[in-house]
């Protein structure tokens, strides 16, 4: 091989390899994964509710939260209302508190979606994104059930019978420990 060939064949690989580091990073240098996974902390959002009132992830540590990412012209996140009104009213008076994060186009469409298909818990309104960027989302609805430590314990992506009972199994077992205090 001449020595052409074989410098033509390093900087390949250095552009390779350069090429291949470029992008996001989904694993730590020790190989743990990063961002809004299962066994990571939550990603910590503040910003207004759908009534312009200040609402903060953080004011609810001690409580396993389900927050669950919805809009009014999503028709599978229309589906998942009963279930969660039903989880709502289940751990009423428990550590737990059922937060929303509001993609409607305004927050005047959120707060006539919430009105209108009776969304009674509070939900963030994320008019720049910034609460999807931070937990990823890509789709609706996607949950993420927290747990009073603040570690993401089940992550949906969609809806289905099956996603409902995986996400009720998940609630009785992290409210159960956050009223162990364990």
């Amino acid at each position: 091989m001449s020595s052409l060939s074989r410098r033509a064949l390093a900087a390949l690989a250095l552009v390779a390899v350069i090429g291949g580091c470029a992008g996001t990073a989904t694993t730590s240098r020790t190989g743990a994964p990063v961002g809004p996974v299962v066994g990571n902390p939550a990603p910590e959002i503040a910003g207004k509710d759908l009534d312009g009132k200040p609402l903060s992830l953080q004011e609810f540590r001690g409580k396993v939260v389900m927050l669950s990412f919805w809009a009014g012209w999503c028709k599978p996140c229309l589906h998942l209302i009963p279930h969660e009104q039903e989880v709502q009213k289940r751990f009423e008076g428990k550590p737990f508190v059922l937060l929303g994060v509001n993609k409607d186009d305004t927050i005047e469409k959120g707060r006539q979606a919430q009105e209108h298909y009776g969304v009674t818990w509070r939900s963030f309104w994320d008019g720049d994104n910034a609460i999807v960027a931070a937990y990823e989302v890509d789709a609706y609805p996607y949950v993420f059930v927290i747990d009073h430590k603040g570690v993401i314990r089940y992550v949906a992506r969609g809806v289905s019978p099956s996603v409902e009972r995986e996400i009720d199994k998940m609630l009785d077992a992290l409210v159960k420990d956050a009223e162990a205090g364990s």
